[in-house]
């Protein structure tokens, strides 16, 4: 399997931007035969996004964003990270969620378990850490290999 690595640099807030030097990198992922291209925490809005978490809007055009990367997702599968909400009404409103995009739509998401408590990365007052062994996720572990043997056999290449 050949994975791509795209460490960028991207701008908080700027979601269009971000979205196409995204595009850009997973285009010559696919061109280089990559199967899996992988993106930074918050790759979406741009890290660190602070007080922002805090605007619906923001939230709002993260989701899109990642809705026009699922209709990028059937070439190749994507991993990228954004901001996610909490369904339920219990603690606070947000994760740092790590989303596996492939076929179309969001396969799997994995929220941060360690949040940042310094200085200005002080993530934990706005979004919501859950325990390692309770983190539940769209998907179990197993299930997620499983879905990546689909993708093809375990050649391991890095661009």
């Amino acid at each position: 399997m050949k994975i791509a690595l795209a460490q960028l640099n991207f701008i908080m807030g700027d979601f269009e931007y971000n979205f196409q030097k995204i595009r850009r990198a997973i285009d010559q992922a696919v061109q280089a035969g990559a199967e899996i291209v992988c993106f930074s925490e918050l790759a979406v809005c741009g890290y660190p996004p602070r007080d922002y978490l805090e605007f619906h809007d923001f939230i709002q055009r993260s989701k899109q964003i990642i809705d026009r990367l699922c209709r990028l997702s059937h070439e190749i599968a994507i991993v990228v990270g954004a901001p996610t909400t909490n369904p339920v009404p219990e603690g606070k409103d947000l994760f740092n969620s790590l989303l596996f995009l492939h076929e179309g739509r969001v396969q799997y998401v994995q929220h941060k378990t360690l949040l940042p408590t310094y200085d200005s990365l002080l993530q934990a007052r706005l979004v919501k850490v859950i325990p390692y062994a309770h983190n539940q996720s769209s998907m179990d572990e197993l299930d997620f290999r499983r879905h990546l043997k689909r993708i093809r056999p375990p050649l391991l290449h890095l661009l």
